[in-house]
């Protein structure tokens, strides 16, 4: 269908997994992977399309090899987290997150995915990852995040601040209004 174009290849892969043909995908990607391997972005691509499948070998496989030849790749070293959790090693996603962070600390996601692995053991820590992220790139879900440590703790001006943040920016989310006016009451 595509040929032994690497770059049409990956494009078709990449549609065939926004809906929802993952099998298809990751055959397709397995083809361009193997005609342009020094692609970071293709290794990256193949790994999410390995993990939708819950095939955790491959993805972490493909995340390793992608790795091997862009070690300095945020979003792979979160696919590295996001296969740590989904294997269950909880301490292997909050490293790779730690790093995907370092790598590009102005990528909220990172973030606030290592925020959410924090919380329950460092929740000052949670706190000032959202809160830098909230800070750099406003974001109704990190704002909301914030807000829900703030409450947990007690800090009832803070989550009050936070929610409305985060209704400022996306006003749309069913659940702010309900958790704000908790807050406010």
């Amino acid at each position: 269908l595509a040929g032994d174009d690497a770059q049409t290849l990956h494009a078709l892969g990449t549609v065939l997994q926004a809906v929802g043909e993952g099998e298809r995908a990751l055959g397709v990607l397995r083809r361009a992977v193997r005609l342009a391997p020094h692609d970071a972005d293709y290794w990256s691509d193949m790994a999410a399309a390995a993990l939708a499948l819950g095939r955790l070998n491959e993805a972490r496989g493909a995340v390793d090899a992608g790795l091997e030849r862009a070690p300095d790749r945020a979003g792979l070293s979160a696919w590295k987290g996001e296969i740590g959790l989904a294997a269950g090693e909880p301490a292997v996603a909050e490293a790779a997150f730690r790093q995907a962070v370092q790598l590009d600390p102005r990528a909220p996601r990172y973030s606030v995915r290592l925020a959410d692995l924090c919380r329950g053991a460092d929740a000052e820590a949670a706190r000032d990852l959202l809160e830098r992220v909230v800070a750099i790139a406003p974001d109704s879900e990190a704002s909301r995040r914030l807000a829900a440590l703030h409450a947990a703790t007690g800090d009832w001006e803070r989550a009050a601040e936070a929610y409305a943040q985060a209704r400022a920016v996306g006003p749309d989310h069913p659940e702010l209004a309900a958790a704000q006016g908790a807050v406010l009451r």
